[in-house]
């Protein structure tokens, strides 16, 4: 439309049709259609994706007819949109008429089940087609369709499937698989779809713009950090609450005029969109006012390399009598949170990498004895990075501590206040970390897989840059000997119950990891 001419776009971004031309493909999408085309060219069968509302199912079923559609001419996918059916043969019937089964009114159900089986074997055998059923809304499925997909299972050769299954579902489809217990056992792939991070939030929402921009040149920002991560806090990751917010708030910068779009649109934005509870809205805004009044006051009165504690009292002064005072341990500035809105929950949770990167360096190897000495202590410190070029704040403590969240992104910048802008951080700077990370509690008779240790957090970190995204997801984990001291050792994330699968697991570590890599048992 000609308006959208006003921000430099040729189309509307943020529509909320599944549209694959607007995909962001995520390294969990992108892991998930690449276990769905694996098993559909190996005809495994039945697969099943299951996620929470607006986790992107929908549009990944879209993504996958497309994708499969394009690359094979074998493959011939038929996507039923809603199968909340009321009789067998009424569903027996809408499948005969997707395949293209010439069918009567007067067929008995095993009439009909005949029929789509010669066909299956038809086009399976004969023709050496590959027919697959991508059913959406999986959770609509009442159990007779259950069993007569089932049914449709058995229909195979010596080598394969006859007919391929994909199921995407909400939660609760989980329950008609414990029901349905000799259905669930055929699944050959199950993958689960979660929210999105804050990093995958920022690149969905820029993909989408840079896929619709009608100028390619230069730098198009339509909306400011502040509004990137706001939209995160209030859509909580979901890709489908991401888009319905970021659509309105589009409309409402068209509306006043505006080619950027700031906190305060946002909020206008999210009334007219969806209603989050009151209390996600209060923590949301009160942390977003948090993190712009720390940035404001630890820049007030001092250089790159020192603070004012004269400066800094004089704040604290003025914002007491309103805001609750907390103080970091272990360290001289003191944060203002306001009292009503920041929950009391434990600030930190232990998550996998997102952004897993490794480089090798040589050390003497020492085995992890205990896992459980890795404890939660808010009071410690990990140690001192040295920022390298490239580095961001996002980036480091995603690899310290799994994953990024504005937790954490509050605890590092109150220990370091010479950090005058989070966005922008000067490399050979140094930061310090502070320990948040919960332990990891092993079942007995469970496998980790350890890497080379090491003895201080800059060493731990180095080992994160180059590692392939496709290799196993790492985890650095701190050890406090009884003299105070720690040290780094470095895990695969899984935890193994089953010895053959560690060593699987192992043996598909980069080479040059895979060396000073070892199984440890918990003992029982």
């Amino acid at each position: 439309m000609d308006y959208f001419i006003l921000l430099n776009l040729k189309k509307e971004p943020f529509s909320n049709s599944p549209d694959p031309e607007l995909f962001y493909s995520s390294f969990q999408h992108r892991n998930c259609l690449q276990k769905l085309e694996l098993a559909l060219r190996l005809r495994r069968g039945l697969s099943v994706v299951i996620g929470n509302i607006g986790t992107g199912k929908s549009t990944l079923s879209r993504q996958l007819v497309r994708m499969v559609g394009k690359d094979d001419s074998k493959i011939r996918p038929y996507l039923l949109l809603d199968p909340e059916f009321t009789s067998a043969k009424e569903f027996l019937r809408t499948i005969g008429k997707t395949f293209g089964v010439p069918s009567n009114p007067e067929d008995s159900e095993w009439q009909m089940k005949e029929d789509i089986k010669t066909h299956l074997f038809q086009q399976g055998v004969d023709l050496q087609l590959v027919p697959v059923l991508i059913i959406d809304e999986g959770q609509k499925i009442p159990d007779f369709c259950i069993e007569i997909l089932r049914e449709f299972l058995n229909y195979e050769t010596n080598q394969h499937k006859l007919l391929q299954i994909i199921i995407f579902a909400q939660e609760e489809f989980q329950a008609v698989l414990k029901r349905k217990a000799n259905f669930a056992d055929r699944i050959t792939t199950l993958q689960r779809l979660t929210s999105l991070s804050f990093s995958d939030t920022r690149k969905m929402i820029r993909f989408r713009i840079e896929k619709c921009r009608r100028n390619p040149a230069g730098k198009l920002r339509l909306f400011s950090p502040a509004a990137l991560l706001a939209i995160y806090l209030l859509s909580g990751g979901y890709p489908r609450k991401i888009v319905m917010l970021c659509s309105k708030i589009i409309l409402n910068m068209l509306v006043k005029n505006k080619k950027r779009a700031g906190l305060f649109l946002v909020f206008a934005a999210v009334r007219e969109t969806f209603i989050p509870s009151a209390g996600r809205y209060k923590r949301v805004a009160g942390t977003l006012i948090v993190l712009m009044a720390a940035t404001a006051s630890l820049f007030l009165k001092f250089d790159q390399n020192s603070v004012s504690p004269i400066s800094e009292r004089k704040l604290v002064q003025k914002t007491s009598a309103t805001m609750g005072i907390v103080p970091i341990p272990g360290n001289t500035i003191t944060t203002a949170v306001p009292k009503p809105d920041l929950p009391k929950e434990n600030l930190v949770q232990s998550v996998l990498p997102t952004e897993p990167e490794i480089r090798k360096k040589e050390t003497e190897f020492q085995p992890l004895d205990h896992i459980e000495s890795v404890r939660e202590s808010e009071e410690r410190i990990l140690g001192t990075l040295a920022i390298q070029r490239g580095d961001s704040l996002n980036k480091i403590i995603s690899r310290v501590y799994g994953s990024f969240n504005l937790n954490r992104l509050e605890a590092v910048l109150a220990l370091n206040p010479h950090i005058n802008n989070p966005e922008r951080i000067i490399a050979g700077a140094e930061i310090t970390l502070p320990a948040l990370n919960k332990p990891i509690q092993l079942e007995s008779g469970q496998i980790i897989i350890q890497l080379a240790p090491r003895q201080s957090l800059q060493d731990a970190y180095l080992l994160f840059t180059g590692y392939p995204d496709s290799a196993p997801h790492l985890l650095m984990l701190p050890n406090w000997e009884e003299n105070g001291k720690v040290s780094f050792s470095l895990i695969v994330a899984e935890l193994f119950s089953n010895e053959q699968q560690a060593q699987n697991t192992l043996d598909s570590l980069p080479e040059r990891y895979k060396e000073s890599a070892m199984l440890i048992p918990r003992k029982p």
